[in-house]
This record gives structure tokens, C-alpha cells and sequence, in this order.
């Protein structure tokens, strides 16, 4: 019995490990890490900025201005105020890190924003040094995205205060990544001291930027700077006893439709967006205690989404001892594969190991006086079954704050039969503002707007008609990036 148990249970996990990677394949954000970090510098009006650490220093920028730079390096600016003063400011840029992107968005399109205003200039002249740390903000929404639960709120539209006495990078890095360190106080260069090449980090700035650049390099996705838009991420989509929709957060996509007088579901592939928002994160110093060095915690996220259940309280018995065990190997071999984390748990009473899985559906096989129970993905959602196909894209692969993205959704009958009663749900990412009166759709339908639990917009449209086999119809609808 048991050897035969056991291997029920080998080939249902395997089993799922190839329906979950074919689900997993769509949701994963593929990226490559960009060679340079391209920076905006940003001075008050009437100031110019130069770039003295690299060849074409005599250039003067009187302008906003988006430059590569490397990564691990220092690269000092003279930034010169109106006359007659010429005032003369001298700020060090400290590139730890880059973004990363899918291969079709380009890097200079998305640059973060090094911002030094006149109050900035104002506390220099008062004897203070200013810091700042550029961060690409987590995006919650995506499975490595998760920040600190107890981390303060901060805002993408002021710079944010970090009191004297804690770590700058340390704190910054609790919201995002941490890419650039500006240092402004009341260093001068001398002249002979201009034509010098970039300064290499040092210390734990350099031993920080080599790390997590090769740990991200490791990894296959990376939630820092994207915006997920369609899929099924987390609760999977269902329909209740009195058949509303339920399981649709914010950023899924879900279509309903008759077929054969059952009512299905289909998800639509998920879309990633570039479109990195930029924290900026500031401290103050008395020139007399400035730090050269500083300690850095690297940045953890959890490898896979994880499916919580209710810890039952067991004593210590063989079935339970063989229970963990084998909770530690589908774990190991979840992570190496970067799949969900798989949870098992062992009931003595009931004589079963039951094994818990992302999805809906509970099927029961008996094995003697034992059993298993898989919860598995809802044999609808897979497309390769499903007779509707949903398929989503964006007009553009990147984006900043502000622009305005259009997104289509197109549904196909793939089937030989009439599909009736199609309804297509997208619930909006945070970050994406719905552009009003920007829904279209190329067949009739009763368009219907709705607030999210994450305070942004559900979009839906019931579509008349059925769909004869192999038709199609298209939605649209424009955003505004936040």
C-alpha cells in the first residue's frame, strides 16, 4: 500500500508541476538587467550642470538632462547658479544599481529622477550636507513585491524625510531598490581634479552594488519597476452559489460565457508594464558628522506565491513526521523551480495526507484506507481547453508617471459551437487611472465601471450576442499611469 501510495502521490505532483509551469510561464516577469542607469538631473532654474568625471565635461546642461551612467561607480557634477554670483555647488552621484527590463522596453525611456531643488542649496549654505537615495518602488502586486508590512507610508510626489541616526539606504530599501546616493554639501574640486574618470564605490557601497546585481542576475523576475495587468495572481477567479464573480483583484482579468448551458471562466494572459515610479528618500547631516561608510541589509522577497492553510494541531505520529518531510522536499523542489510553494498536512483522524495546491476544485482518490486529496488549478482555466481565448496587450512596453497607456483585450471562439453570455472583467492595477470615455468595443455591449478594493476602477463589458466558432471580437480601453 504504501509504496503504491507514494507513487500516486510522485506523479500528481509531477503532473501539477507541468500544468502549473505552463500557467507560470505567462505570469513570471522575464527581464534583463540593463548595462547603465539612466538618470534626469533636475536643477532649479537659471543652474547649469556639467559632468566632470566623464569625457565632454566642458559640456554645460542648462535643461533637465537624461544620462547613462555604470553602475558601481561615483560621478561628480558642478552645478553653477545664474551670475553675477556663479555660486558653484559640487554633488557626488552614486550609481549602485540598474533597472530591470523586458528586452523590448528601453532603458532611457524610463530614467529616474535626481531632483536638487533650492531648498536643498539653501541647507548646504547653512552648513548641512544633503543626502538622497533614488529607490524603484515594489510593486505589491506581483509575487517577489511584498514590502516590510510594518513600513511607514511614503509618497512618489514629495521626498520623503528619513530622521538622522538611521541607516538612509537601509530604511530606502524597504520600499524598492535602491539605484543612486546623491551627496550634496560643501565640497569644492579643484580644477586639476575635473578631468579625473568616474571614482569606483568603495566599502560597503561597492560590496552592496556587487552582490544584489549578480543575486538579481540569478533570479527570473523582478517586481521593482512593473505594473501587472491581466492573468488570474492570487485567489483564483470563481463563481459563488448565487453566481456572482469573486476571486477578481485588482490587475486580474477574467472573462464568463455559457457554453453548453454551463458557465465558465478564462483568464487572459498577463501583461507587464516597465513604468518604475522613483521614491526619493532624504536625510540631513551636520557636516561634522558625516559617515564615509554605511551598512546595507539586502532586500529579501519570497521566491513563489505561497498557499496559506489552517495548521492543525497533531501530535507527533509517523504520518505526520512523513508529512513534514515531504512538505520540506515539494518546498525545495518548488523554489528550485520557481513555482508556488506547495504546503502539506497530515490528519491522523481522517487516515490522510491531504496535499494543497493553488485552485479551486478538490478531487478525492482513495487508496485503501488512505487517501488524497489534490487541489488543483480549475480544469477550465486551462487555454489549451478552454473554448474562449482571451488574449491582452499594451500599446507600449514602458511608460512614465502620466502617460497614457491603451490596453486591448480580444476574445475568440476556438470552439465549434455558439458561446453565449461572454462578460470580460479587468479589474486595474493601483497604479493605472482609468481614462473616462475611453472604453470601446467592436460588438454591442453594456459597458459597466466599479471601484476596486485597491481604490482604482473595474471595467466590464457584457457582450450581447453569442459568438459563432472562430469569431473574435475587441475591447479597448486607455489608462493614465500613476
Amino acid at each position: 500500500m504504501r509504496p503504491f501510495f507514494w507513487a500516486f502521490l510522485a506523479v500528481a505532483f509531477i503532473t501539477h508541476l507541468v500544468l502549473l509551469g505552463i500557467h507560470l510561464q505567462a505570469t513570471t516577469v522575464h527581464t534583463r538587467r540593463t548595462d547603465l542607469l539612466y538618470v534626469e538631473i533636475r536643477v532649479p532654474a537659471g543652474y547649469t550642470v556639467q559632468f566632470l568625471s566623464r569625457h565632454g565635461a566642458s559640456v554645460t546642461y542648462k535643461a533637465a538632462t537624461t544620462f547613462g551612467l555604470r553602475p558601481g561607480y561615483g560621478y561628480w557634477l558642478r552645478l553653477r547658479g545664474p551670475a553675477p554670483e556663479r555660486e558653484e555647488f559640487y554633488p557626488l552621484l552614486e550609481v549602485l544599481d540598474t533597472l530591470s527590463l523586458p528586452s523590448q522596453a528601453r532603458a532611457s525611456d524610463v530614467p529616474a529622477v535626481v531632483a536638487i531643488n533650492e531648498l536643498d542649496l539653501d541647507r548646504v549654505r547653512g552648513g548641512d550636507m544633503v543626502s538622497k537615495v533614488i529607490v524603484v518602488e515594489q510593486d505589491v502586486s506581483l509575487p517577489d513585491g511584498a514590502i516590510e508590512t510594518n513600513a511607514p507610508t511614503v509618497s512618489a510626489e514629495v521626498e520623503n524625510e528619513v530622521m538622522s541616526g538611521t541607516d538612509l539606504v537601509r530604511y530606502a530599501s524597504r520600499y524598492g531598490r535602491p539605484l543612486v546616493i546623491l551627496r550634496l554639501g560643501s565640497r569644492r574640486l579643484e580644477p586639476q581634479e575635473w578631468s579625473q574618470p568616474p571614482v569606483p564605490l568603495t566599502g560597503a557601497a561597492a560590496s552592496w552594488s556587487r552582490q544584489h546585481r549578480q543575486l538579481d542576475r540569478e533570479r527570473p523576475s523582478d517586481s521593482a519597476g512593473f505594473i501587472r495587468e491581466g492573468g488570474d495572481l492570487g485567489e483564483s477567479a470563481y463563481r459563488t452559489p448565487e453566481g456572482q464573480l469573486g476571486g477578481v483583484e485588482p490587475g486580474d482579468t477574467v472573462a464568463e460565457f455559457t457554453d453548453r448551458g454551463r458557465r465558465r471562466l478564462t483568464t487572459a494572459n498577463p501583461v507587464t508594464l516597465a513604468a518604475p515610479r522613483f521614491l526619493t528618500f532624504y536625510q540631513l547631516h551636520g557636516l561634522g558628522r558625516i559617515r564615509s561608510e554605511w551598512g546595507l541589509q539586502p532586500i529579501t522577497s519570497p521566491a513563489g506565491r505561497e498557499t496559506v492553510i489552517q495548521h492543525q494541531h497533531l501530535q507527533l505520529t509517523r504520518l505526520q513526521q512523513e508529512t513534514e518531510h515531504l512538505n520540506g522536499r515539494t518546498q525545495l523542489l518548488a523554489q528550485q523551480a520557481h513555482l508556488p510553494t506547495l504546503r502539506i498536512a497530515g490528519a491522523q483522524e481522517l487516515g490522510a495526507t491531504r496535499v494543497e495546491l493553488p485552485g479551486p476544485q478538490a478531487v478525492s482518490v482513495p487508496i485503501t484506507t488512505e487517501s488524497v486529496t489534490w487541489l488543483g488549478f480549475d480544469p477550465s482555466a486551462d487555454r489549451q481547453q478552454v473554448p474562449l481565448r482571451l488574449q491582452k496587450w499594451a500599446s507600449a512596453h514602458a511608460a512614465r508617471p502620466g502617460d497614457v497607456i491603451t490596453f486591448y483585450l480580444r476574445y475568440t471562439n476556438t470552439s465549434n459551437r455558439l458561446l453565449s453570455d461572454i462578460a470580460i472583467t479587468d479589474s486595474l492595477s493601483p497604479r493605472l487611472e482609468y481614462v473616462p470615455g475611453s472604453a470601446r468595443s467592436d460588438r454591442e455591449a453594456v459597458f459597466v465601471l466599479q471601484e476596486n478594493q485597491a481604490g482604482g476602477r473595474i471595467l466590464r463589458w457584457e457582450i450581447r450576442d453569442p459568438l459563432p466558432p472562430g469569431q473574435n471580437g475587441t475591447i479597448s480601453f486607455q489608462v493614465r499611469v500613476r
